[in-house]
């Protein structure tokens, strides 16, 4: 399958036609169902989840996600599936595992973790997930908001879960990723958990079907080039290569995210822009309608 041009932070993505989309589903599945290409013990997370929730992952839009995030090379996304599979047992557990990732039902003993705001999608006027350019949906991470007295490490990963499993319901999202913003300026020392950041970078690297298409660092505090570089360890070639650093006052944070592909609308309201990151509301409508 044929790639665009390479953007500014080195990201191409999948120019998909109906026939070369049909021939990786069918590939996906020959390749699924080789035990010496896909090994027994490796699929078998994903194989009771056919079983116990066959409408969430034995469906071509489910094995879609991944091929899109590994740009249509098979092999890959199909191990990225399985593996996608036995991280979501490990995180939501053996009893909501194989559930929606909805707020009535994987979520349901993590609101409490998900009203601080740690992490969330800013908000648009309409109630819209605000965007870049390219129609990577925003993902905004508050370390401010941090108290790990009230939570725990997992039920905070598993607000992450749910966030990034919201921007995939966008087809956008599944062809180009997230971009992921991080307001560090009321942050402490403290309150940059390199344990979390760590299982953060294990889901996203090889698991969830989401590539991160930038990382924006938006004031950075004075201690940050103390743990930046292992930072930068835990994230690995791929996504060190679209982290960026936002410094100086708001209005020159704010240009340089504009130069990044995000409309002023589109930026989060504690940077200066018109997203609204106060996502409470946005929360009760899709706990409403089963989402």
């Amino acid at each position: 399958m044929k790639l665009s041009e390479p953007n500014q932070f080195g990201q191409s993505d999948p120019i998909e036609t109906d026939d070369e989309m049909h021939e990786a589903l069918v590939e996906f599945d020959e390749l699924l169902h080789d035990d010496d290409a896909t090994p027994p013990s490796f699929k078998a997370s994903y194989l009771r989840a056919c079983q116990e929730c066959p409408e969430i992952a034995d469906n071509e839009a489910h094995k879609l996600r991944f091929l899109r995030c590994d740009l249509f090379q098979v092999q890959m996304a199909v191990n990225r599936m399985c593996r996608y599979w036995i991280k979501r047992i490990e995180v939501f557990g053996e009893e909501r595992a194989f559930m929606k990732i909805t707020l009535d039902q994987a979520m349901k003993d993590d609101h409490k973790t998900l009203a601080l705001g740690i992490v969330l999608h800013p908000l648009l006027e309409n109630d819209v997930i605000a965007k870049d350019k390219d129609g990577r949906c925003a993902v905004y991470f508050d370390p401010s908001r941090q108290d790990s007295s009230l939570y725990t490490d997992k039920s905070l990963l598993r607000v992450f879960w749910y966030v990034v499993h919201i921007a995939l319901e966008i087809e956008t999202t599944q062809k180009r990723g997230i971009i992921l913003i991080v307001m560090s300026k009321y942050a402490s020392h403290s309150q940059f958990d390199t344990k979390l950041s760590r299982m953060i970078s294990d889901t996203m690297k090889g698991c969830l079907p989401a590539r991160i298409g930038s990382y924006q660092v938006c004031h950075p505090p004075i201690f940050f080039s103390l743990i930046y570089p292992i930072i930068k360890y835990l994230l690995g070639s791929y996504l060190r290569e679209r982290i960026r650093l936002n410094r100086g006052s708001d209005d020159t944070v704010i240009k340089s995210l504009q130069q990044y592909g995000l409309s002023l609308e589109s930026i989060p309201s504690d940077l200066g822009g018109g997203a609204d990151v106060n996502n409470s509301r946005w929360f009760a409508k899709r706990k409403a309608i089963g989402k």
